[in-house]
């Protein structure tokens, strides 16, 4: 009986200790590329026992569900799918977004089949007249502007947007602008 008392009482006194400790352990951020130690990445073209990856067929069958399924594991998990219930809505677009340049098309998801449930709304810009695929801006709340943004003045809100003067490059003027919108944005607070 003294034996489980003391164990009793020992968890007691040790636990609080511990779970303070865990608590008070910050874990480090690091976001000086200067801090990173050296690493070398797995070869995308060699299979786990070594193998290389000798055509198409075995990329697509075997070493490119392994490289998938080692990022659900270890880095982003893995979507639960699509909500049975989970509808959509799409609004009528607006054809003169951005000053009569870009079509705004805007489409509300209802996670749970209704509007009083979850859901989010996403903006599609897409260029007015474009001929082909093109790249669309998303964002919660769209862009912080209803005209087009001025050359070199960068627009941000949940989303971003600048046009930038020189040539098509990326440049640091433009990593100045996607690191200042990550700060906002993904940055803990």
């Amino acid at each position: 009986m003294n034996r489980l008392r003391n164990i009793i009482l020992g968890l007691i006194l040790v636990t609080p200790a511990v779970i303070f400790s865990v608590l008070a352990q910050k874990p480090e951020v690091n976001y000086d590329e200067s801090k990173v130690p050296p690493y070398t990445l797995p070869d995308p073209l060699a299979m786990e026992n070594g193998q290389s990856v000798t055509d198409a067929a075995m990329w697509r069958t075997e070493r490119r569900p392994a490289i998938l399924k080692m990022f659900e594991d270890q880095m982003c998990g893995r979507s639960p799918g699509r909500p049975q219930a989970m509808q959509s809505e799409v609004a009528p677009a607006d054809q003169q977004a951005l000053q009569g340049k870009a079509v705004r098309r805007e489409v509300s998801v209802f996670f749970a089949g209704r509007r009083e449930g979850p859901g989010m709304t996403i903006l599609i810009y897409t260029p007015k007249g474009a001929a082909g695929p093109v790249y669309r801006l998303m964002g919660t709340d769209g862009l912080p502007s209803d005209g087009m943004p001025a050359v070199d003045h960068p627009v941000a809100g949940t989303i971003g947007y600048h046009i930038r003067s020189g040539e098509h490059d990326v440049t640091a003027f433009d990593w100045e602008q996607y690191l200042n919108f990550a700060d906002r944005h993904l940055r803990p607070r």
